[in-house]
């Protein structure tokens, strides 16, 4: 059960966060997030995107308090170790390169048998302002040689943005988007998708914290 779960999580995070529809003709523009599950402070909404040529997919954000600063934050970002932890279906993870602004994370899926193995060559670009930092995140499937038998992620692009508050606590927001085709139907996937998503952020929440 915990080897399909995280299966599921691993699936969508990196493949499935949006769900692409081709020539629906629904939405004219991107249309308001809607809530589709709250938990222990953290809320899950979605929204409706076009594309350039007009397709639409579903974008998935995350919106959470931390009580941590920004420097611990990042830790668990910057740090192989503590992003294996959170980062629930990762079965192996390497910082590639990284400096002040920037780093390059190798992450090896875990997916069971009999689903091809997969990983991910990600760019990671920081922006520190004063009040505010952004972290975008990219995949760089061409930065590592491939491996045989393991398929590399192409399309990948998430972005989180740190506002900090006075209280001393910081205000996270999680946006992501993949233009990879869904491979389930989304009222299969999304409640397995979303309860993963919300325990996966509360590890990350915990491990800040406890910085």
């Amino acid at each position: 059960m915990i080897k399909n779960q995280k299966f599921f999580f691993t699936l969508t995070v990196f493949l499935l966060i949006l769900l692409k529809v081709s020539g629906t003709g629904r939405n004219t523009k991107n249309t308001d997030w809607e809530v589709a599950r709250q938990e222990n402070g953290i809320v899950l909404s979605y929204r409706w995107i076009l594309s350039e040529s007009k397709n639409e997919f579903r974008e998935m954000k995350v919106d959470f308090n931390v009580d941590a600063s920004i420097h611990s934050i990042l830790q668990q970002f910057r740090d192989s170790s503590s992003f294996y932890k959170w980062a629930v279906g990762t079965r192996e993870c390497r910082i590639l390169e990284i400096n002040d602004q920037s780093w390059l994370i190798w992450s090896m899926m875990d997916y069971p048998w009999p689903f091809k193995q997969k990983d991910l060559v990600a760019n990671y670009k920081l922006t520190l302002l004063e009040k505010n930092a952004i972290l975008l995140v990219e995949s760089e499937p061409g930065k590592m040689p491939e491996m045989k038998g393991v398929e590399r992620i192409r399309n990948y692009r998430c972005k989180w943005q740190f506002i900090f508050e006075s209280t001393g606590k910081t205000h996270v927001t999680y946006q992501a988007v993949s233009f990879s085709k869904p491979v389930l139907p989304r009222f299969l996937q999304d409640p397995v998708i979303q309860k993963m998503c919300l325990d996966s952020i509360e590890m990350f929440k915990q491990m800040a914290e406890a910085q």
